[in-house]
């Protein structure tokens, strides 16, 4: 699964400069995400509910939030699970478990400070280029991944809305069409991805028309970037994710770890509930910070902010009443704020022994298994 040498040098440059914007746009996250911090005390106080704050957190269930601890730990460790998939595949894939603990633990540093995550992929690309790969085998790892997580929480999402509107409805009136539009948003995002990875050739000619009216009028700060980018970058990822996927029962693996990965993180607020003493059941907290993520994700903003703070007050402050404030901050440490310092170690992790693949240390041990059995 590699590209052709001159395709190989012209993209194995473009990682160095993705890890510049990266940082960047990192620092400008923690930047932000300061203020955000800054932001909800401020309004604890101005609002007079710091108090009720401060006395929750002294009454706080603490096992609860270490139990929250731990189930972002095993989504974390589905995330890794759901790379070690692409990388077993590929027989001879130089790529370890730690290295894939670091690409896992990069998507989730880089995504959570940038907006709608941008800086997750070339975090991503770059890391397992470190590891061994080529430019063209890490991008069709990573677009694999990627596509397969985001057809997962866009579908898991759908089955929500679809048995539950009605009752949503009854209980939140017109404000569920919020969550609606925001699956809208999310539905338009993976059909555009996938019409790049599938109809190049018509996405080349659409491309580069709309590159040219735009253009024209004046409102395209850089037409070489934006030209290159659908007549190279759109036939490169289209190429890259045709060869990744060939494995339909791969695939149909990552989904099913990837469905587990979401209903751990849509379990979260469960425990932070429980914590606060508040009467929420499993099943409602995964409908219902389902429809917070996805109101999140339409809001261009490091981690949704500003959109999943209006849709955790609309769909679970009926649960956690004066306590909704609290339980939020709580739950955004947990599953946001908190995962971004649980990366920080990670990141520069390395697998030490290269000379076997996933693949064939499996069959080793797997093999050695099978002899032991038989003597």
């Amino acid at each position: 699964m590699a590209f052709g040498k001159s395709r190989k040098t012209a993209a194995a440059s473009q990682p160095g400069k993705d890890s510049a914007e990266n940082k960047g746009r990192a620092f400008k996250g923690m930047l932000f995400l300061a203020g955000v911090v800054l932001f909800y005390v401020l309004d604890l106080i101005v609002t007079g509910q710091m108090d009720t704050f401060l006395t929750s957190l002294h009454e706080l269930e603490t096992g609860w939030i270490v139990a929250a601890a731990i189930c972002y730990v095993l989504y974390y460790i589905a995330g890794v699970s759901a790379y070690a998939v692409a990388v077993w595949l590929d027989r001879d894939s130089p790529v370890g478990i730690r290295d894939l603990m670091s690409v896992e633990a990069s998507g989730t540093f880089f995504g959570n400070l940038t907006p709608a995550m941008v800086g997750s992929v070339p975090a991503q690309i770059l890391r397992l280029t470190n590891a061994g790969l080529d430019a063209g085998e890490a991008t069709a790892t990573q677009l694999t991944r990627g596509i397969t997580q985001q057809i997962a929480s866009v579908s898991y999402c759908a089955v929500i809305l679809f048995v539950g509107f009605v009752a949503f409805q009854a209980s939140y009136g017109n404000l569920i069409f919020l969550a609606l539009i925001a699956w809208v948003i999310g539905l338009l995002k993976i059909l555009g991805q996938l019409a790049i990875c599938y109809f190049p050739n018509q996405v080349m000619r659409f491309g580069n028309a709309a590159v040219k009216w735009i253009s024209k009028r004046g409102w395209l700060k850089d037409y070489g970037r934006a030209y290159h980018f659908v007549n190279n970058e759109v036939s490169e990822l289209s190429d890259a994710f045709r060869r990744a996927t060939n494995s339909r029962q791969g695939i149909l693996v990552t989904l099913v770890i990837n469905y587990i990965q979401l209903t751990l993180l849509y379990l979260i607020p469960w425990f932070v509930a429980n914590a606060f003493g508040c009467d929420l059941n499993p099943v409602a907290s995964i409908e219902l910070c389902a429809l917070v993520q996805m109101v999140g994700a339409a809001v261009p903003l490091p981690g949704g902010t500003g959109g999943v703070d209006v849709a955790w007050n609309i769909f679970l402050g009926p649960t956690f009443g004066a306590l909704t404030t609290a339980g939020f901050i709580m739950w955004r440490a947990v599953s946001y704020i908190g995962p971004i310092f649980f990366a920080i170690p990670l990141l520069n992790l390395h697998s030490g022994r290269r000379e076997q693949s996933l693949y064939q240390r499996w069959n080793t041990i797997a093999h050695g298994a099978g002899k032991k059995r038989r003597h």
